[in-house]
């Protein structure tokens, strides 16, 4: 089997060194057995062929690389919607989340953004920065995260996790983020795949199973990674 991910804007978007979880995935992958392809994309390599993609990740980037990102997204927007509704993994870090909504008000001036998702976002004069531990009803684990952004949604329908230390994606509820068939967004930022191995063996098992429903699974080897995990949460957090 091969598997084919797609980084968008490797280089615009990859402010906390989200290019961890691009690498989180192919090492994860590949311990399986999986012939794994990292295709980047960005400004200088288009026009882009997105089509044998499985999945696709964006991560985070100053409020001007989001910008110069959106208008060359903008020209894949029926494609990227496409490959969305029949079920292609993505995974959207940071403020990227904001580029598939319907807008971004930015002091009174609506964004117009991909529009694929009905949420629309408004950038507020407080920045929101927090280390988070949510909840992600499809695994028993905490998710480990780290926000820093402007941004509130208004509209979320479908939310990703469940808040039990840092903020909501509006700031006032108890939910966070987007998921929608295989769109993950969060505006959780850095190597969330990295800090998480159990989210991450479940978005891989998610990803193979779409391709071979009769899989056979070894063992994933997280021991490290979830013994940091752990570790963070008895120093850090209580029930």
């Amino acid at each position: 089997m091969k598997i084919t991910i797609g980084h968008l804007f490797y280089d615009l978007l990859n402010l906390y060194g989200e290019n961890g979880n691009v690498m989180a995935l192919e090492k994860a992958l590949s311990s399986q057995g999986i012939k794994v392809e990292i295709k980047e994309f960005s400004l200088t390599n288009e026009p882009w062929n997105l089509e044998d993609l499985d999945l696709l990740y964006v991560g985070a980037g100053t409020e001007h690389n989001q910008m110069l990102a959106l208008s060359t997204l903008m020209k894949y927007k029926e494609e990227i919607t496409q490959m969305i509704m029949n079920n292609k993994f993505f995974i959207c870090t940071g403020n990227s989340i904001e580029l598939f909504g319907k807008y971004i008000d930015c002091n009174g001036e609506n964004i117009e953004t991909l529009g694929i998702f009905d949420y629309t976002t408004e950038r507020t004069k407080k920045r929101i920065v927090s280390e988070c531990i949510f909840n992600y009803e499809e695994i028993d684990a905490k998710i480990l995260g780290f926000e820093n952004h402007q941004g509130k949604f208004t509209g979320i329908t479908e939310p990703l996790f469940t808040v039990e230390k840092g903020f909501s994606s509006d700031l006032y509820s108890k939910v966070e983020g987007f998921r929608k068939n295989n769109f993950y967004g969060t505006y959780l930022l850095g190597p969330i795949l990295v800090r998480n191995p159990k989210f991450l063996e479940k978005i891989c098992k998610d990803l193979i199973l779409s391709k071979d429903a009769s899989f056979e699974f070894k063992e994933f080897d997280f021991d490290i990674a979830q013994k940091a995990h752990d570790k963070f949460l008895s120093k850090y957090y209580k029930d």
